[in-house]
């Protein structure tokens, strides 16, 4: 993608890239956002700026991105939050995952924390489920939204695993930390990203992770696909364009990404940050989002979550 275009002997500066993200600042999204950006400019010869949109629980970053110019000069950092089970479960998406959006790359994948009180009297995730199970008043959930992956993790606790909880939403990580440290909640769903960064100030405990594997930050808190084969609930996240952009522009942006695809310093930044490399591109992208798609649909129906508006 060419950084200027050239009249006569003059060169005109491209316009920046805007990379369009549904996270709040300091969040998880944001995080992998700035890693990204940083990586992708210098193979799109220019900046790449990082905008960060939150509102409606993510689902405004992606009314944005599908609805943007098809100049080349909007792109998303798409998390599958507001992508799949935010289309599913809210009125609030104007976009069809997989019709709306040009999928250049699937990047990677985290979990979300299982995140209590360091003085929480449960010494591991066994007896905090078992007290779940066994209260008489139902013990309070914090996620960052319905729709969003902690809320999913929680439903399929209280519903499958018959855990006696409630959920209560937060607009971001700081404000769960806070209802949390409150006694406001019991437990908060994290993005392990954040989780991890916040761990250090010792006033949390990480007990379970609820991605299929265990997460090397939190190597003694077990996974949820450990526990119940077959069952995770993490975020995955790659970047998207809107649909219908012309030749001219597709196709040296799809090779920029796909050169990025190749660079073998991205996965050990993203393990850093507890993200796990996926590295899809093109019609292996688009078939993802696909089957992701149906996948999220029927744990929704099994758990018979109801669809919100927040209009």
């Amino acid at each position: 993608m060419p950084l200027a275009t050239t009249t006569g002997a003059a060169a005109e500066p491209r316009p920046p890239v805007r990379l369009i993200v549904p996270s709040t600042p300091g969040g998880s999204g944001d995080r992998v956002a700035r890693l990204v950006a940083d990586a992708l400019a210098p193979l799109v010869e220019g900046p790449v700026t990082v905008t960060l949109l939150s509102s409606q629980g993510g689902v405004a970053a992606l009314n944005t991105v599908a609805e943007a110019p098809k100049d080349g000069h909007t792109l998303g950092l798409v998390l599958s939050t507001p992508l799949v089970a935010g289309r599913l479960l809210t009125r609030d998406a104007a976009y069809n995952p997989v019709e709306d959006f040009d999928w250049l790359a699937i990047l990677g994948r985290y979990s979300n924390a299982v995140v209590v009180r360091a003085n929480d009297p449960a010494a591991n995730w066994a007896q905090w489920l078992e007290r779940a199970r066994r209260t008489t008043r139902p013990l309070r959930y914090g996620s960052l939204g319905v729709a969003s992956a902690g809320n999913l993790a929680g439903e399929f606790l209280r519903t499958v695993q018959h855990a006696r909880l409630a959920h209560a939403e937060y607009p971001t990580s700081a404000a769960g930390y806070a209802a949390l440290a409150a006694g406001d909640i019991d437990l908060f769903f994290d993005g392990t990203p954040s989780a991890a960064a916040r761990a250090a100030r010792g006033d949390t405990r990480v007990i379970a992770v609820t991605g299929r594997e265990r997460d090397a930050a939190f190597s003694d808190a077990p996974a949820f696909g450990e526990l119940w084969p077959g069952q995770a609930f993490e975020i995955w996240f790659g970047l998207a364009a809107p649909r219908g952009l012309p030749p001219s522009i597709r196709v040296p942006l799809a090779a920029a990404v796909g050169v990025l695809l190749l660079d073998r310093t991205l996965p050990p930044q993203f393990t850093a940050l507890g993200v796990r490399y996926m590295g899809l591109g093109g019609a292996d992208a688009s078939q993802f989002v696909r089957d992701d798609v149906v996948r999220q649909a029927a744990l929704i129906a099994r758990m018979q979550i109801p669809v919100v508006d927040r209009r």
